[in-house]
């Protein structure tokens, strides 16, 4: 990314919170990416084998969950008390959104199979990586911005320690989602930054600081959009936002018999590194980030 590209996105992540920009041609990598996904949910051998006990989940700083693999599939009801997350909680999200198949890919995830099968989707590792790779060479860039940002204007862009520092081991997740009925209520991301690579069909809002809805090119393989989330309110102490309020409202229908047609979206979920004053002043202020889901139009 040029100097004046970089300038650019981190002054529009400060004022609202999202940015986007013109990236290389993913389409290759996209389209590998979901006749995997396809692949994986439909054929039953490949479904047991990428669903992972959630005992195996990683943990992060708040005791949160990295899942990985297929992540089971929601019909839209409650959420259980002990099935709340920690910004679940705060933010009052109570139940599922409906009819989503979710794919979860970190290379941790890789440790747990066998050889045999690590070579037999060799090729759809190798696409969904590459969005991993892509999303924490982007946010190292922005975060390293964001650091020189506070260097020169301490008073104004100020935050304990660095972004960049933060990145180091930074946990990279792809999400791959299938929509039958394409909707997520809206909510904010738990990780550091989301970078949302594709999507099949439109249907994704991103909301700015005033509740404003905004749409980005996601059905474009040379576009991208990177938007900040809970973490990032965190490490930041609430300087630049909350994180960005976001939600998915579209449906597809083929001209045949009303056939819903899936939607397809890839993004990845970076978590930077938390200290313990990051999780000490997240549980101060947690009253900050609840939702009212009326107050966002999509």
């Amino acid at each position: 990314m040029n100097t004046f590209e970089l300038a650019r996105s981190v002054s529009e992540l400060r004022a609202r919170g999202f940015t986007s920009f013109d990236c290389e041609n993913m389409m290759s990598a996209v389209r590998i990416a979901i006749n995997g996904l396809n692949h994986i949910l439909d054929d039953p051998d490949a479904r047991r084998l990428f669903t992972i006990p959630e005992v195996q989940y990683p943990r992060d700083e708040l005791g949160e969950p990295y899942e990985m693999g297929i992540l089971p599939k929601k019909s839209g009801e409650e959420k259980l008390p002990d099935e709340m997350g920690f910004f679940d909680r705060a933010a009052g999200r109570t139940d599922d959104d409906p009819l989503k198949d979710r794919f979860h890919y970190t290379p941790k995830l890789l440790h747990l199979l066998h050889s045999t099968d690590r070579g037999r989707h060799a090729e759809f590792f190798a696409a969904v990586e590459s969005f991993n790779r892509q999303a924490l060479a982007l946010v190292s860039e922005l975060a390293g911005e964001f650091d020189r940002k506070k260097a020169a204007h301490p008073g104004v862009w100020g935050y304990p320690g660095t972004l960049l520092g933060r990145m180091r081991n930074a946990v990279a997740i792809t999400r791959l989602l299938r929509y039958e009925k394409a909707y997520a209520k809206v909510h904010r991301d738990r990780d550091g930054f989301s970078v949302h690579h594709y999507s099949s069909h439109p249907g994704l809002y991103l909301f700015d600081k005033k509740k404003v809805a905004h749409t980005i090119d996601e059905t474009n393989p040379r576009s991208l959009a990177v938007f900040t989330g809970e973490k990032f309110w965190a490490v930041t102490r609430g300087r630049f936002g909350t994180g960005v309020p976001h939600g998915v409202s579209s449906l597809g229908k083929s001209s045949v018999a009303s056939r819903i047609i899936p939607r397809y979206a890839i993004v990845t979920f970076i978590h930077i590194n938390l200290s313990a004053a990051d999780v000490g002043w997240l549980h101060e202020h947690l009253n900050q980030i609840e939702i009212d889901a009326a107050l966002f139009k999509m």
